[in-house]
């Protein structure tokens, strides 16, 4: 789907006879990414759960519980941890966080009381 100034805004994932469902192009393009890169696209999972904290002004992305034998228990996350950046990218939101879909995932956490930032 073009935009009147002829850029990619979207792309059709299905058509309903003359109805059509256009997916936005900032959802399309990391998975494109991801495949372009060499790695195949599928939904994060280190085996931990996360949840919005911080205030509306300023939000943060908390480790709430994970798996014991998961990639986050075996990095040393821990409940509570604060996560800062995935790949390099800040993330403040659940919806940052989701955008960065590209493997491997390398995170930046903040263990709780700022005891250490890894």
């Amino acid at each position: 789907v073009l935009n009147s100034e002829g850029k990619v805004c979207a792309m059709v994932a299905k058509k309903f006879e003359e109805h059509g469902l256009a997916l936005p192009v900032e959802r399309v393009l990391p998975v494109a990414e991801c495949l372009e890169a060499g790695y195949p696209w599928r939904l994060p999972l280190l085996g931990m759960e996360v949840k919005a904290g911080g205030t509306l002004l300023n939000p943060s992305v908390l480790v709430k519980a994970f798996a014991s034998a998961s990639a986050a228990a075996k990095s040393g996350v821990e409940v509570g941890d604060e996560i800062l950046e995935i790949n390099g990218t800040k993330v403040a939101t659940l919806l940052e966080m989701r955008a960065r879909p590209c493997w491997p995932w390398a995170m930046a956490v903040c263990h709780p009381a700022g005891s250490s930032c890894d």
